[in-house]
């Protein structure tokens, strides 16, 4: 794997055994299997007065953290060391456990995706042990919705007055899990009501002899979606409109079989680049509404406004301020 990395990537995350795994019983054989080859668990518990699930879970990647510290060929891919945890107890363990391998950048798994009280903890750990003065990139798994873009945004206006080379992204399976299911994301709100994506099944929207393309099925549906009011104010969803979109026709993805509205492989292919495509641009927009505050006062949501000063106002104390702010940075983890 390793090999392949270097090979393929500019770059690579370490190979981390996630803490996601405890709670459905995923991890318990491999605390068995580590403890059998020697490692004393119950020790590393002891330490950091935490579960023996957990401690497999850092031992394993610590383990496998120094495989690939030990055998990586210099200069083949940068590394982002990975932190995992589920609460602030095994974030902050699971960072003062790694926070010594001096790779190239950091990736946040687990909770931190959307738990913004773990996320700006331990950036502040990272800024306080010099370590985010070094980083190249800090990459944020498994979510993009426009909410986050906008605080992820925030962050990275953040980290760039003192590291103007840190780069940080954030990824989802969101656009191909939907197309996987049959689902196309038609449009889009961005408005005080909300910020969201709606999607529609194809199978049950289209049919063989639907010629409408993607672009002008996503028009009518916005004509149809409800409509928010706010005073005097009408807003309405906003339809997607992609390359892939202008192009294809409903009846080039809902091939069918025996007359069925059902997508085959290239169907779904299609629907991922459509998908994908519709995503970036509101990624786009966002970014520019947050570029420009004003022009888009009345399209921000108040808990958006307030989140974004929450993140400013504690990152502009060398001393974290996330106690006092916790309940409310936590708003969209406990969404």
């Amino acid at each position: 794997m390793l090999r392949w990395l270097e090979t393929h990537s500019d770059y690579s995350m370490s190979l981390d055994f996630p803490t996601g795994g405890i709670t459905p019983g995923n991890v318990a054989m491999h605390a068995e299997r580590l403890i059998a080859e020697g490692h004393n668990l119950d020790a590393m518990c002891a330490a950091n007065g935490l579960s023996l699930d957990f401690n497999a879970c850092l031992k394993q990647s610590l383990l496998n953290l120094d495989y690939f510290v030990q055998n990586r060929k210099s200069g083949a891919t940068e590394l982002l060391n990975v932190l995992q945890g589920r609460n602030e107890a095994e974030s902050k363990a699971w960072y003062e456990a790694v926070k010594g391998y001096g790779l190239e950048g950091w990736a946040f798994a687990g909770a931190h995706q959307s738990s913004f009280s773990l996320l700006l903890n331990r950036l502040h750990d990272m800024r306080n042990d010099g370590l985010l003065q070094t980083a190249k990139w800090i990459h944020i798994l498994g979510i993009s919705t426009p909410f986050i873009a906008y605080l992820f945004n925030a962050l990275q206006r953040c980290v760039t007055e003192m590291n103007p080379d840190l780069q940080i992204t954030f990824d989802t399976a969101g656009p191909f899990i939907s197309a996987a299911k049959f689902q196309s994301l038609m449009t889009h709100r961005l408005d005080k009501t909300g910020w969201t994506f709606s999607t529609v099944s194809m199978p049950k929207e289209g049919s063989p002899l639907d010629t409408r393309t993607l672009n002008e099925l996503a028009w009518e549906i916005a004509q149809r979606r409800p409509r928010a009011k706010r005073a005097e104010q009408t807003l309405y969803a906003i339809p997607a409109s992609t390359t892939v979109g202008a192009r294809v026709k409903v009846n080039d993805i809902c091939v069918g079989s025996n007359g069925s509205s059902d997508l085959d492989n290239d169907s779904i292919m299609i629907l991922m680049n459509h998908n994908a495509e519709a995503y970036l641009r509101v990624f786009k927009q966002v970014n520019r509404i947050f570029d420009s505050p004003e022009e888009y006062e009345n399209d921000i949501p108040v808990i958006l406004k307030g989140l974004r000063f929450a993140i400013e106002d504690i990152w502009a104390d060398p001393q974290s301020k996330t106690t006092q702010w916790q309940s409310f940075l936590d708003t969209l983890a406990a969404a």
